[in-house]
């Protein structure tokens, strides 16, 4: 995922797979969800640590960081 600004502030800010994907699934018929983009907090892509936790947006996800 990529940003169009150096500090994006909606979800029009971000280009990318994922952004296309959740874009995708939000506008099906039988979807009633939305969804926020933001960049993570480590600014990491996400990899297994040593300990085993992860960082990046999966280790947000496992945190339930919103």
């Amino acid at each position: 995922m990529i940003t169009k600004k150096d500090n994006p502030t909606n979800n029009r800010d971000f280009e990318g797979y994922i952004p296309d994907v959740l874009d995708k699934l939000a506008n099906q018929p039988d979807c009633n969800c939305t969804f926020e983009l933001q960049l993570v907090a480590d600014g990491k892509y996400g990899q297994e640590r040593l300990d085993r936790s992860w960082s990046g947006m999966i280790g947000e996800l496992m945190r339930g960081v919103r």
